[in-house]
């Protein structure tokens, strides 16, 4: 499972910019597609991190409920933003019968 998404590559996406620091997921995802190796793409989901409703996150998130500051790794509302779309993708899979 990738999770190739900081607050850099966030916050370009939901801008509309793009980010460099994206790159190495894109690279690496070619890769495995190549070896025939399934991964996860959340890329996706990112339109749902910000904004939405998390426990112990008084009103729309921020990017700044997501990531820690000046870290950029999760917060527990960027840890649980995470955990469903993994959730989401393993419905889909499962309706493929990937596994």
């Amino acid at each position: 499972v990738f999770l190739p998404i900081d607050n850099h590559v966030l916050y370009c996406e939901s801008n509309g910019l793009y980010s460099r620091e994206y790159d190495y997921a894109l690279i690496a995802q070619e890769y495995f597609r190549r070896k025939g190796i399934r991964y996860m793409e959340l890329r996706p989901y990112i339109s749902g991190m910000c904004g939405g409703q998390y426990p112990g996150v008084q009103g729309p998130s921020r990017i700044s409920d997501q990531y820690i500051p000046g870290d950029g790794h999760f917060t527990v509302a960027g840890n649980k933003w995470a955990r469903d779309a993994i959730a989401s993708e393993l419905r889909k899979m499962e309706r493929l019968h990937a596994f």
